[in-house]
């Protein structure tokens, strides 16, 4: 229930409006240049403030009692004086003139505006429509096949085009490759990649580069060949030093038994006169 409405500039594009059991004192009603209908039921106004709706086009009322208030063609308003009950008296006959106006309209618009209403449909027109109905149902299924048809025909030809995008991308990648692979030869035989070159000239630069690889493989070769030669005759002085090396041993070897049988010898000798002085101090003793 509202009270008062202290701005109602928010409502200033308001076309309708319908003011049921409130008990507001003041609505601005002028602020409202689009307002082309308004209902007032059931509310309680100051007098003066209902002046404002001298400038409304079309006004409804609904009858209601005023408990403590004027009451006249179902607006009621709390009147302060004899003023505002002239007010009042103003402003019924401005609502009257209003409801008249808007019922004359009403009258207008229903005789001259509104489609004239058509005459119920017998009971064969009804049928017949009927039957229409239940022959376009009987229609749509052989339609809806048809659509889920072009739907996977729709479909199987956009799997055909992603796989000849597909292809088409191979095919631009082999493209650029052979293309890269080409330049390279370009480059290597020395052909020019735009403009025409005779094939004399061709065979001319195939040559020479063929002459160059051959010239730079026996070069190679001869190197390859003077490394091995060098190999070679290191790997026969190690020879000659692991020869030197194994006679040196075996001679160290004869040494080692030359003196073992030396030593041996001694050692028999050195036994024999050991035995003799002992034989003999014996004998020094015995005396």
């Amino acid at each position: 229930m509202l009270s008062s409405v202290p701005n109602t500039n928010v409502l200033r594009n308001l076309a309708e409006l319908y003011l049921h059991v409130n008990k507001l004192e003041n609505f601005d009603f002028l602020n409202k240049p689009n307002l082309y209908y308004l209902t007032l039921a059931f509310n309680q106004w100051d007098c003066d403030a209902l002046n404002t709706v001298v400038s409304l086009n079309v006004l409804d009322r609904q009858q209601e009692q005023c408990s403590d208030g004027l009451h006249n063609h179902g607006i009621c308003c709390q009147s302060k004086g004899e003023q505002d009950s002239q007010s009042f008296h103003k402003f019924k006959d401005l609502i009257w003139e209003a409801y008249n106006l808007k019922l004359q309209n009403k009258i207008f618009i229903d005789n001259n505006c509104r489609p004239p209403i058509q005459n119920p449909l017998t009971t064969n027109q009804i049928n017949d429509k009927l039957a229409t109905i239940s022959n376009i149902e009987a229609s749509k299924e052989p339609i809806l096949q048809e659509i889920s048809q072009v739907k996977e025909e729709f479909n199987r030809l956009n799997d055909q085009i992603v796989a000849s995008q597909y292809e088409t991308q191979t095919k631009t990648n082999q493209t650029s490759l052979l293309a890269k692979e080409i330049d390279r030869w370009r480059a290597i035989y020395g052909v020019e990649k735009e403009g025409f070159v005779e094939a004399g000239e061709v065979l001319r630069r195939i040559v020479q580069f063929l002459d160059s690889r051959k010239e730079n493989s026996a070069n190679l070769l001869k190197r390859r060949e003077e490394e091995v030669s060098t190999s070679q005759g290191q790997e026969r002085s190690k020879q000659n030093l692991v020869n030197t090396t194994k006679e040196d041993l075996e001679t160290l070897k004869q040494i080692e038994k030359n003196f073992k049988q030396k030593e041996q010898s001694l050692r028999t000798q050195m036994n024999f006169l050991l035995a003799q002085v002992n034989k003999n101090s014996a004998s020094l003793k015995g005396s």
